[in-house]
């Protein structure tokens, strides 16, 4: 069985309203039932758990592994926006952002060993991080991925 991985893709600027109306018409005409979830999506990668947010144009969606990144940019490229979009899936080492400025996309993430640094502690019962307790673990990552920077990636 796949990991599941969470995404939040935040949307800005060309036809948004467009492709909003499109996801919803998607959602509701080309549903379908995959290991007991619903599904929809493009290409092979489909969208599980999907929830639109049209006032603040962010759609949350889970994806077996990591998002299909080339079909966002494609879709962006042909409605003319913007996007960011954030993924993790802490059981496999993924916590990345992505941002497209509708010439390039960019990225950054931390890797196992970064994700590592952020351990639970038993005896204080709470997360770690350089020997100080910390709230949450994803706010930490949060944190700690806001620190790097944005890099082009390759062949988009």
């Amino acid at each position: 069985m796949a990991n599941m991985c969470s995404n939040h893709l935040f949307l800005k600027g060309g036809k948004i309203k467009d492709f909003f109306d499109e996801m919803q018409r998607i959602a509701i005409e080309q549903t379908t039932v995959e290991d007991g979830q619903f599904a929809f999506g493009i290409g092979e990668d489909p969208m599980f758990d999907v929830s639109i947010v049209q006032t603040n144009y962010i759609i949350y969606f889970a994806t077996k592994w990591s998002p299909n990144i080339d079909d966002l940019v494609k879709i962006a490229r042909l409605k003319e926006f913007q996007f960011e979009l954030g993924s993790e899936e802490l059981g496999n080492g993924i916590f990345t952002e992505y941002r497209f400025d509708g010439i390039e996309l960019t990225e950054r993430s931390l890797n196992s060993e970064e994700l590592a640094l952020v351990e639970w502690n038993d005896q204080k019962d709470a997360y770690m991080y350089n020997g100080e307790e910390v709230d949450c673990q994803t706010e930490q990552y949060e944190k700690m991925l806001a620190e790097k920077p944005y890099l082009a990636v390759a062949d988009n």
